[in-house]
């Protein structure tokens, strides 16, 4: 139905009231759920229940109860699909007799929107009809008079159509329609009427499959007013049939469904436009992830050149020289700061965008505080801070991520031991609940001024940002400390009397049972020797080092080769391939050392190629040989895709020099020393 032309709610309207009264058959208008707000008296003289019992729902009390569930659908499917409907019926009539009547139903439509329907109740009449009386066909006539009218106001096109497909009828609805007057269809097929071709043939097309099959065809078509603006129809062509069920002539039924099709056609550019912008935005996630990724590849590799040339100044020149220690550990505790605030930042960016996966699972919680404070003892020497603690007697067991814990502890530690001046105390302690456990890192330092207070946890605030400001850092340490926290399930808080009043950070871990873990199997442990220790030797051990990087190449093979590591340095994977066609069987590497972002052939496909060679000379290789990607790249799906892809161990730039050398020992060790925790895949950040 036209939206353009929506009927009048309510049958007073236009002197509709007085017709519909007098009309013979029963006519009706209902809301969307076929609640009836009119109701004709033919109803009354139908079905026995006056008008006013019928309003509502309580026309529904004399329709059987097999009827009303069909009738319900039927109402809904109308309102979803804005279209008309035929149901065929039950109902007690005024005799008190079962008949079967046919319900018709129209959509009103306002604004491109179902309000309601209008429509009819006719009875299904199987019997033949006898010959009509005087009376009967004068009642006849006047109820066809009664119909043409309806049907002339309607402001949808009605056609009628002969078996040439030429109209025999047609209501003056076409004038705001088409814009063309009802008599000058008459005796004209639609092809005639200078329709476009297409429309044409799609009208032709349907009118002759219901004359053939009898059954109802619909499509669509469009058309530009005078004002060039498309506009949108429907056309139902249904069958009128005889009494002996031939078909001399067909209903051609048009509505202008303008609005409801541009309304359509917003919500589908809206949807296009939404998946557009969701499409820029994973694309946008996309090139963040790579952004981070190659930024902390470049910030890392050339640290692993200056870590490696540190440790090689370490072992050749004096140390005992004072100013000479001073500086290789100067460069030493720079480097740890760098990888620190990379770390960081790379942490942050996965929390804020919720791509950070923490596995978790049941451990203890004082060797993880205690790990923590070991890694900050360094900075509280520095600054002559002590450290002490206060434990519960009996160990502290929850789910979790051990690891993350212990970054936790020791973001709030650094902090305070920053802040604290100088032969002062920060202390660590633990007490437990019903419910949860509250780790408390407290220090007698500079405190927290009330107004910085709100914005504590919140990333690269600091409470002095100004040039002279005297502590250095990204200002994310706090705001890793609450975020991994909040994975834990618990929360962080802080509190402090004032500036120069000292602070506690507390943060609240729930106490879960271990059924509730997500044991993901053993936890990487990371192995952190002391860098004062001198390196273990790896005397004779054969290493083929694979590095693009001249710097990072040259410094490692020069340390490996100082404590007595036979090493074969190659810059792409095709000169390690080169190398390994070459060797014999006891000269071949005893561990690969290969960098991951290469030029032409990365780690991932430099070591496919190697397993490849091993299988092709099997005699001159003893069995796979272990390989240890050393990488940049430091995300956690870097080292899941590297141990995926044969790596028996994965390291991040830069590595330990301590750790590289205890692997490489662990790795090469004959495999009857080796115990199983050494031998199977392993990662270390």
């Amino acid at each position: 139905m036209s939206d353009d032309h929506a009927p009048s709610s309510h049958p007073n309207d236009f002197g509709f009231r007085d017709l519909a009264d007098q009309a013979p058959c029963v006519l009706w208008m209902a809301g969307l759920g076929g609640d009836w707000q009119y109701v004709n008296p033919a109803w009354t003289r139908l079905s026995g229940q006056a008008t006013m019992r019928a309003t509502g729902n309580g026309w529904m009390d004399v329709v059987s109860e097999k009827s009303r569930d069909a009738l319900a659908a039927a109402f809904v499917k109308g309102a979803a699909d804005a279209a008309a409907f035929d149901v065929e019926v039950c109902l007690t009539t005024a005799d008190a007799a079962g008949r079967k009547v046919t319900l018709r139903a129209t959509p009103v439509m306002q604004n491109g929107k179902v309000t309601g329907f209008s429509g009819s109740i006719a009875p299904v009449d199987h019997a033949p009809k006898a010959v009509l009386s005087d009376d009967e066909q004068r009642q006849l006539f006047r109820n066809r008079r009664e119909l043409e009218t309806l049907v002339e106001n309607s402001p949808d096109v009605i056609a009628r159509l002969g078996r040439d497909q030429r109209h025999l009828y047609v209501n003056r609805a076409t004038r705001d329609a088409f814009g063309i007057e009802a008599s000058d269809f008459i005796g004209k097929s639609i092809s005639e009427m200078g329709f476009p071709d297409s429309v044409a043939a799609a009208y032709d097309k349907a009118a002759q499959e219901v004359f053939q099959c009898g059954e109802e065809r619909a499509f669509n078509f469009t058309l530009e007013d005078s004002e060039s603006r498309t506009r949108h129809f429907t056309t139902r062509i249904l069958p009128e049939f005889e009494r002996d069920g031939s078909i001399d002539s067909v209903l051609a039924v048009t509505y202008d469904v303008t609005q409801r099709t541009e309304a359509q056609l917003e919500r589908d550019a809206l949807l296009i436009r939404e998946q557009a912008a969701r499409f820029q935005a994973e694309a946008a996630s996309r090139a963040r992830d790579q952004f981070l990724a190659i930024v902390s590849h470049e910030l890392r590799s050339p640290l692993n050149g200056i870590q490696s040339w540190t440790h090689v100044l370490e072992n050749r020149v004096d140390t005992g020289t004072p100013s000479v220690a001073r500086a290789i550990a100067g460069i030493k505790t720079g480097v740890q700061q760098q990888v620190r605030m990379i770390e960081e930042l790379l942490d942050a960016t996965q929390v804020m965008t919720g791509r950070l996966r923490m596995p978790k699972q049941p451990f203890t919680l004082q060797p993880a505080i205690d790990a923590a404070i070991s890694s900050a003892s360094k900075a509280a020497a520095e600054r002559n801070v002590s450290v002490t603690t206060a434990y519960p007697e009996l160990p502290v067991r929850i789910v979790g991520n051990a690891e993350r814990v212990e970054q936790i502890i020791w973001n709030l530690l650094t902090n305070a031991i920053k802040f604290s001046p100088q032969g002062s105390d920060v202390k660590v302690t633990i007490e437990t609940s019903d419910i949860d456990v509250r780790i408390s890192v407290v220090d007698q330092g500079k405190g927290i001024s009330a107004e910085f207070m709100p914005f504590l946890f919140d990333p690269f605030r600091q409470a002095d940002s100004s040039n002279t400001r005297r502590t250095e850092g990204l200002g994310l340490g706090l705001t890793l400390v609450r975020q991994l926290t909040e994975l834990h399930g618990g929360r962080a808080v802080a509190y402090s009397d004032g500036e120069n009043q000292g602070s506690t950070f507390s943060i609240y871990l729930p106490l879960r049972n271990e059924a509730d873990s997500e044991d993901e199997g053993p936890r990487a442990v990371q192995t952190v020797a002391g860098d004062d220790k001198p390196l273990s030797s790896l005397e004779n051990v054969r290493v083929l080092l694979v590095d693009d990087q001249k710097e990072a190449r040259d410094s490692l093979s020069e340390l490996l080769t100082h404590i007595g590591a036979q090493v074969a340095p190659t810059a792409s994977g095709q000169h390690a391939l080169d190398h390994l066609r070459q060797c014999g069987p006891d000269d071949a590497p005893q561990v690969i050392i290969c960098d991951i972002a290469m030029p032409d052939m990365d780690g991932y496909e430099t070591l496919k190629q190697v397993r490849l060679l091993e299988r092709q000379v099997s005699t001159r290789f003893r069995g796979p040989i272990p390989a240890i990607a050393l990488t940049a790249f430091g995300q956690r799906e870097d080292r899941v895709r590297a141990l995926a892809n044969g790596f028996q161990v994965y390291l991040t730039k830069p590595a330990n020099p301590a750790e590289l050398i205890a692997v490489i020992t662990s790795l090469t060790r004959p495999a009857a020393q080796a115990t199983p925790g050494q031998r199977v895949a392993s990662s270390v950040h």
